[in-house]
């Protein structure tokens, strides 16, 4: 394996507390992508298909609101985006850009349920991240269920 890639894993807030040997990483997991300054990663309405790790840069996720008005969140070193859409089975509900050039690890819906069967600490990191709804409390709580019921 890579080893930025398997340093940036264990760096990053979905592997907080994570036990790495019980995760067995030793095969190749995750793509690395490198993304400019205005690349749009996912757009709403867009199939959920994977979760971001951010490596290094910021990414910028844009929710609008019921009453329209758009909200932001800077995600940046270490942070990770996109699970709730993904375990909640929705397509994506905000629009995701790089502001700079930046690293991300895009890993598949099948890799993160590989993590999450053999450690729980990455469960619960998925579940306690509301970064992605923060703005929206109904929709938090929606996709939260969904999440629960789909794991179960």
């Amino acid at each position: 394996m890579n080893q930025q890639v398997l340093n940036s894993l264990k760096d990053n807030n979905l592997l907080k507390n994570a036990d790495l040997n019980k995760l067995n990483i030793g095969k190749e997991i995750g793509k690395i992508k490198t993304l400019h300054g205005g690349e749009v990663i996912y757009r709403e309405g867009d199939s959920a298909n994977s979760v971001y790790l951010v490596i290094n840069g910021e990414i910028n996720l844009v929710k609008k609101n019921s009453e329209g008005k758009s909200h932001s969140f800077i995600y940046s070193d270490n942070d990770f985006f996109g699970a709730k859409e993904l375990f909640a089975n929705i397509n994506r509900c905000t629009l995701t850009v790089s502001l700079k050039t930046s690293n991300v690890i895009e890993l598949t819906k099948k890799e993160i349920e590989y993590m999450m069967q053999n450690d729980d600490s990455v469960l619960f990191n998925i579940q306690k991240s509301n970064y992605d709804f923060k703005f929206d409390k109904e929709l938090s709580k929606k996709i939260t269920d969904k999440l629960f019921d789909n794991l179960n």
